[in-house]
This record gives structure tokens, C-alpha cells and sequence, in this order.
């Protein structure tokens, strides 16, 4: 048995500067969440409203009803990429929330063409806070699917 063994390893200065990495990028993490939380945008603890001022909230039966009959709507998936790639909404174009302000410009200029918001259900923010913008960008016809795209599924909706 060496000498090493029977003393136990200690942390050279290579251990020592490899935690200290380690513990400085974890407090970086907390900082970062701590801001995100901050901002709004995350909301540890709060449910997302029931009702938007300015928006009609809507069920999905109304919404496939207005799809079926071909009604000039765009229908808008405030998930990101990912979610929107494994199976959205027919028809639904992709503005994930967080980029909202740079995407706006894929909304119609018809700002009294009514659009449809919608995420992960009543407990998903993106919708409710991507309609709440296009409210303030002007669009008169805001329309929020809160049950988003559970809501959807669960009455046997397709999705593409």
C-alpha cells in the first residue's frame, strides 16, 4: 500500500481549481435564474390567468369548428421549434413566445384578421404572453385557446 493510499488522497491544486469551476458555473446557473425569474417571464409559484383582457378566450371545439368552415384565421403555436415539429395544430404557423418581437412580422398586416394563440395548456404561459402582445401590437381579433394543445388532443383532434 503506498503512502497516498493509507493517508487518503488530498486535492492538489488541480482538484482544487476544477471545483472551484465547478461551484463558480453552478452560482452563475442560480444568477441566471434568479434574473429569468425577475423578468416575468418564469413564474415560480402563480398560475397563468384565466382570462386576457382584450382576448376571447376560445375551446378547441370552436376552434375545429372554425377550421372546418374554412374561416379566415391564423392559427398561431407559441411552443418552440421542437414542440412545434413533434405535432402541431393544422395549419398553425410557429412564433415561440421568446422571439415574438422578431417574428411579429410573420403575423398578417391585417391587423382585424383574427388570430389564434395557443401552447401546452392552461398551465403554459407562451400563449397567454404571445397573445397579450399581439394585443399590444395592435391586432384587434385576439383569440387564446388556454387549453392549448392537451385540450386538442384529448377530444380526438389531429394534429400535423
Amino acid at each position: 500500500m503506498t503512502r497516498e493510499h493509507r493517508q487518503g488522497i488530498s486535492a492538489g491544486p488541480v482538484a482544487q481549481h476544477v471545483v472551484g469551476r465547478y461551484l463558480a458555473a453552478c452560482c452563475w446557473v442560480l444568477m441566471l435564474f434568479a434574473a429569468v425569474l425577475a423578468t416575468g417571464k418564469v413564474s415560480a409559484g402563480t398560475s397563468v390567468p384565466d382570462t386576457l383582457p382584450g382576448a376571447t378566450v376560445i375551446s378547441a371545439d370552436w376552434l375545429k369548428n372554425a377550421l372546418d368552415k374554412h374561416e379566415p384565421i391564423v392559427v398561431v403555436d407559441a411552443r418552440i421549434a421542437s414542440e412545434y415539429k413533434d405535432g402541431h395544430l393544422p395549419g398553425a404557423i410557429n412564433i415561440f413566445d421568446g422571439t415574438f418581437e422578431e417574428e411579429k412580422g410573420r403575423l398578417p398586416g391585417d391587423k382585424n384578421l383574427p388570430l389564434v394563440f395557443y401552447c401546452n395548456g392552461p398551465k403554459c404561459a407562451k400563449s397567454y404572453e404571445s397573445a397579450k402582445k399581439a394585443l399590444a401590437s395592435g391586432y384587434g381579433r385576439v383569440y387564446w385557446l388556454r387549453g392549448g394543445i392537451p385540450e386538442w388532443t384529448t377530444r380526438g383532434y389531429p394534429l400535423e
